[in-house]
This record gives structure tokens, C-alpha cells and sequence, in this order.
């Protein structure tokens, strides 16, 4: 009888579920070929490529190899025909400059359709940052996946979180020093750190977003709208408004694109913050970065910004010599945030970059070929006032961006320290205790039944998963909706062309931009629609953004 083994040509061991499981940043010599786990952000994933790992080649010379007809057939680098399947840890396999049979060079080529190949991705993986600063290294290291394993990989994405276990080898440079190390993979596993919402608590989202929206809130709001407007970081006085803003640049509006993939109309709601110093500006960017879901939001020190770091940078393999782009800490943020502070310090290279990512939603780099990758992220820039502080009561006069690049903005956050907030801004910090986070129970967690009569805001994690939901949706704009923005587009047109003699021009860009809010609204009351009513709150919203830069 034959036997089960003799009929399979390769088989792996997949190894997991290590006790000590390191971070990227943990990962030094002393784990040099060693079994280990390492857990970290994904920020890059390569196309999917092969690796040959049984290359068989073939000599030809008739005076050499007489009692094979000339021929002779090897695999590199053992020299035998018979070597079986070798999963090396090496990258590369150096191609063969003289045959092993005879010691002549020449003449020697490959054969495909005998040789071995295996399917092969690299990812990159990064140590979970809370803060990015781009012109400093960050710990990252490059994971080599291959064979049966790469499908395991097939639903990555960028932003995602994983366990990866395998042996650290170390990269060897010319000179024989230890360059580098990589991963070459015995498992991946994606990290949940949130369990994805089944259909009972998928009702129950939508019974709470019912129930809040049938309840009047505050300043013209219903209750739905304010408790999610003061989940955001509620420690912190801002307007509300202005924080029911930051939770529209999360959840967004419908991304349009045609049969091509070619965009219709942005989805993403950029925003500018001008503020004077210590108005919280950092300290909600901070927040930002823990609720919005899939870890896809990425916060940028505008002074220390590179375009490549941002952007991407394209570079020739020196093994393949193909050219690679390692994409910028920007793609982490498709479908998510990216927070700018600082932008007045920012490189002017890297403003005008900022125009085709806010506009067309994809980033291209052009060396050798043309790289392209989306960038459907909403952008939130963030600077203080052009003197330091507020010395007028018309803002607008002091914005000294490029017209194209305040076009792109949809919503103005404009902080003032004055006396008119401060009691409020120091009762939040007086009361600062009554956020800290308190322990609940396990049933609450999973049930998120927990929504009580008096709450004044949602928590972290509850407010998290509620986005995640809310960004699923795709609500369409019913035609009462439709004719209401008509309405208005129409009344303001007629105002002026520019509105309260700001740099807002009323174009059709601004109308869009009513579209994408209410939308984004539509999403927050988990509806399939988009109603009058949404488009009176984005109309709100929009006014109370404008007025703001007087």
C-alpha cells in the first residue's frame, strides 16, 4: 500500500499561541534564530510575488556532458537533481555562474516549468504608536510570509493589528555585518480587539440611536447627536458643535465612484482647528487617535514631516531590481483620520502634496512607473492663530493658506481663550475625575446594554464600536433631502460670492460639502437614508462653521 506521505510533496508545522509575546520595539539580537512572537501594526503589504525554492537549471555542452547528450540538470546550489523542496529562510538564491557537473560558466539557464516556485508576501510591520513623528525612525520590522501561510494574509489590511510567529533572522550586508532582522513567518493571526457586533447587538445600536433620537438634546440637537458630540474626549470643553464635527470626520460620507473607480465626489470631511495655545487642540487629537476604529488614525508633528515619511517613497531592489515604493504613514490612515498639528511649521512641499490627497482621495508617486494607493482620509489640520493668538474678531483675515488648500476645507473649528469659556473650560478640568474610567461589568461590555437615562456621554469603547457600524452604512440622499440643500445652495448664492467677505466662496464645492455632513449625519443615526431633517443639522453645522471665521 503507499503510504499517505509518499504522495505529499511538502508539508509545514505552524506554530502559535507563544506565552511571551513580544512588541516590535523588544526585538534585538539575543532572539537572533529564534522562535518568537512579535505583535504590531501592519503598515505595508506587498503584491503577491513567487520564490523559487527548487530552481532547476541546465548546461549545456556537448564536450563536457557526453553521456547525457549534452545536457545536464541541477538544482542550485546543492548540485543534484533529487535535492528536495528547500524552505530556506534566505530571500534570494544566488543563480549559478558555473555548472556543478563539469566547473565550466556559460550556458547555464532556468528551467521554469521544472523548478518549484511558492507564493510570496512581505509585510511591514510597526511597533503601535500613539504619536508619529516622521523624520524619526520608527522600530519596524519586515515579515516574510510564503507558501501555504500567504493566505492567512489575503485579509489584511493596513492598520490591522497581528501576532506573528516565526524565527528573527538576522540580513547580512555586504561587509558580513548584521544589518537588519526579519520575520520569517510560521503563523499570522489578526488581533480583534473588539468583537466583531452580532445581529443582537447590531439591533441593539440601532434601538439605542432610535430611542436617543426621539429625545430633544441640547443647542437645537436631539439626544443622539449630543451624547455622541460629548463622547469626545469629555474631560474637555469645546462647543459642542465643534465636536460633533470631529465625530463626522470619522464616520464620513458616501464615497461615489463610477465603473472605473474613478471618484464622483470625496467622501472624507476635512477640517481646520485654529486655536489660540492651551485650548485642548492636542489633547482631543489625542483622543481622536483611541476612538477611531481600526487604529486608522494617524497624528503628524507638522515640523518634523518629510513627504516621504507622509507620503511614500519609491526604491530599487537591489536583489530583484525592481522598484518598490514603502508607502508613508498615511496609508494607515485610508478610511480613517489624519491629524496635522502645527501645519503653519509644516514644509511647503508637503501642503501641496496635501491638495491631491484631500481632493482625489488617492496618493500618486511617480519613479520609474507610477504608484498609486487611496487616501480616503479625512484630514484635520491643526495650527494656532498666524500672531500667536486671536487679535481680531475676524478670523478669516489671519488665515493666510493657499486658496486651493482653504477651499478643500468643509468645517472651521476657530478656539478662543477669552473670558467668555473660561468658567466652563474650568469646570471641566475641576470635575476632571468624574471621566476617569471606571470598571463595568463583563455582561456590559458584551451586551452594550449599558446606555442609562442620566449618561452624559458615551464611553471609549462603546463610542468606538458605534463608529465602526456607523462607517458600514451607505445612506442615500432621498429627494426631499435633495431639494432642501437645492434650497439652500440657491439662498446663499444670492447672498454673495463670497460668504461674510471670508475666503469660503460658495461654489459647488461647498454644496458637496453640505452633501458629505449630511450624510455623515445619516450614519450617526444609523439610517439607510438621508432626511430633511439631516440636512437642517449639516445646514447647522455648516453656519456655525462659517460664522465662526466671522
Amino acid at each position: 500500500k503507499t503510504k499517505l506521505y509518499e504522495n505529499i510533496s511538502r508539508f509545514h508545522i505552524m506554530i502559535y499561541n507563544l506565552d511571551n509575546v513580544l512588541n516590535v520595539n523588544e526585538l534585538s539580537a539575543k532572539y537572533a534564530n529564534k522562535l518568537i512572537a512579535v505583535r504590531g501594526i501592519v503598515i505595508d503589504i506587498s503584491d503577491l510575488k513567487g520564490k523559487y525554492i527548487k530552481p532547476v537549471y541546465v548546461h549545456k555542452d556537448e564536450t563536457a556532458h557526453t553521456d547525457s547528450g549534452g545536457i545536464f540538470k541541477f538544482v542550485y546550489p546543492s548540485g543534484h537533481l533529487d535535492e528536495p523542496v528547500d524552505l530556506e529562510l534566505e530571500d534570494t538564491i544566488e543563480k549559478p555562474t558555473r555548472c556543478p557537473g563539469c566547473g565550466k560558466a556559460g550556458n547555464i539557464k532556468l528551467i521554469q516549468e521544472e523548478s518549484v516556485i511558492v507564493d510570496r508576501r512581505i509585510i511591514r510591520l510597526m511597533q503601535k504608536p500613539s504619536v508619529i513623528y516622521i523624520n524619526r525612525k520608527e522600530e519596524e520590522k519586515k515579515v516574510i510570509v510564503e507558501d501555504n501561510l500567504v493566505k492567512l494574509t489575503d485579509s489584511l489590511g493596513i492598520g490591522d493589528e497581528i501576532i506573528v510567529t516565526g524565527i528573527l533572522v538576522p540580513e547580512t550586508g555586504k561587509n558580513g555585518e548584521v544589518e537588519d532582522f526579519h520575520i520569517h513567518a510560521l503563523h499570522v493571526e489578526i488581533v480583534v480587539d473588539r468583537p466583531k457586533l452580532t445581529e443582537e447587538q447590531i439591533r441593539k445600536f440601532e434601538s439605542i440611536a432610535r430611542e436617543l433620537e426621539a429625545k430633544p438634546g441640547e443647542n437645537g440637537f436631539n439626544k443622539l447627536l449630543t451624547l455622541i458630540a460629548h463622547s469626545i474626549a469629555p474631560h474637555i470643553y469645546w462647543p459642542l458643535e465643534y465636536k460633533l464635527m470631529l465625530a463626522l470626520a470619522i464616520v464620513k460620507g458616501n464615497f461615489l465612484r463610477d465603473e472605473t473607480n474613478s471618484r464622483l465626489r470625496r467622501g472624507s470631511i476635512h477640517i481646520a482647528i485654529i486655536g489660540d495655545p492651551s485650548t485642548g487642540k492636542t489633547s482631543i487629537s489625542q483622543y481622536l487617535l483611541d476612538i477611531t476604529p481600526g487604529h486608522r488614525a494617524v497624528y503628524v508633528n507638522g515640523p518634523t514631516a518629510t513627504t516621504p515619511g507622509l507620503v511614500g517613497v519609491v526604491t530599487r531592489n537591489e536583489e530583484t531590481g525592481d522598484y518598490e515604493v514603502k508607502r508613508g504613514v498615511l496609508r494607515r490612515a485610508d478610511l480613517g483620520v489624519l491629524i496635522i498639528d502645527e501645519v503653519d511649521k509644516m514644509p511647503k512641499e508637503i501642503l501641496d502634496a496635501l491638495l491631491e490627497i484631500m481632493e482625489r482621495e488617492r496618493i500618486t508617486i511617480t519613479k520609474a512607473r507610477e504608484f498609486e494607493h487611496d487616501t480616503r482620509t479625512s484630514v484635520i489640520l491643526i495650527q494656532n492663530p498666524k500672531f500667536g493668538r486671536f487679535d481680531t474678531e475676524e478670523p478669516y483675515k489671519i488665515i493666510d493658506w493657499k486658496d486651493a488648500l482653504v477651499q478643500r476645507i468643509d468645517l472651521w473649528i476657530i478656539l478662543r481663550d477669552d473670558d467668555k469659556n473660561f468658567e466652563k473650560v474650568l469646570k471641566k478640568i475641576l470635575n476632571a475625575d468624574r471621566y476617569a474610567a471606571l470598571p463595568r461589568k463583563k455582561e456590559q461590555t458584551q451586551l452594550l446594554d449599558f446606555v442609562e437615562d442620566n449618561a452624559e456621554y458615551f464611553d471609549k469603547d462603546f463610542i468606538s464600536r458605534y463608529f465602526s457600524y456607523a462607517q458600514t452604512l451607505v445612506p442615500v440622499m432621498t429627494k426631499e433631502a435633495k431639494m432642501k440643500i437645492d434650497e439652500y445652495a440657491k439662498k446663499l448664492r444670492k447672498l454673495n460670492t463670497y460668504y461674510s467677505q471670508s475666503k469660503i466662496r460658495i461654489s459647488p464645492r461647498q454644496i458637496e460639502t453640505l452633501m458629505r455632513i449630511s450624510e455623515a449625519i445619516a450614519k450617526l443615526h444609523l439610517r439607510s437614508s438621508v432626511t430633511v431633517k439631516d440636512v437642517e443639522y449639516a445646514i447647522k453645522l455648516y453656519e456655525y462653521s462659517l460664522q465662526a471665521l466671522g
